[in-house]
């Protein structure tokens, strides 16, 4: 599980993990984006409000799918997030998503997805008109995994917990790119 997830844990926020089964072909993808819905539905159904889905590499690519029905969701955390391959781009799936504020991160030297054009990303974040942050290759954070590190939760927990926070509007500053 990312460090990142017991930081929010630690400070307050409920954690929902869900491991994912099956295969990871693209024809399985509706089938993994179901079970995230359902599992917001009953988390939502709990009496839980603000929720947040968060997905990890093709974990981020079935949160996209998901929420490209208005589950309702606070936001929205992407992590070393695809599609890499396949008839949909990440771009598309990012500005189809549907969430009240978004956290997109993704490392360098990512040898599984490839590195994603920061401008493409900040531009589908931008034509969303909610907050966001678009955390992109920080320095000393590399690779696919870059948000299981206790180093990343180190450096951007707090400003990610500042994003998250609810009644507030955030610039999407918090981490000022670092």
């Amino acid at each position: 599980m990312p460090h990142v997830l017991d930081w929010l844990y630690g400070k307050g926020w409920d954690v929902y993990y869900m491991q994912r089964t099956g295969s990871k072909a693209f024809s399985a993808r509706p089938q993994h984006a179901n079970a995230l819905k359902n599992a917001v539905a009953g988390l939502r159904a709990a009496g839980y409000r603000n929720i947040v889905l968060a997905g990890q590499s093709s974990g981020g690519t079935y949160s996209m799918i998901a929420a490209k029905e208005n589950l309702g969701l606070h936001a929205m955390i992407l992590t070393g997030s695809g599609p890499s391959s396949g008839p949909l781009s990440f771009d598309r799936a990012l500005r189809d998503a549907l969430a009240g504020r978004f956290i997109v991160m993704h490392f360098a030297k990512d040898r599984t997805i490839g590195q994603r054009n920061r401008t493409k990303v900040e531009a589908a974040l931008a034509s969303k008109g909610i907050p966001y942050m678009n955390i992109h290759e920080p320095g000393g954070i590399e690779g696919h995994s870059g948000a299981y590190l206790s180093t990343f939760s180190k450096r951007f927990g707090d400003c990610l917990l500042r994003f998250l926070e609810p009644g507030r509007r955030p610039s999407g500053s918090e981490c000022n790119g670092k």
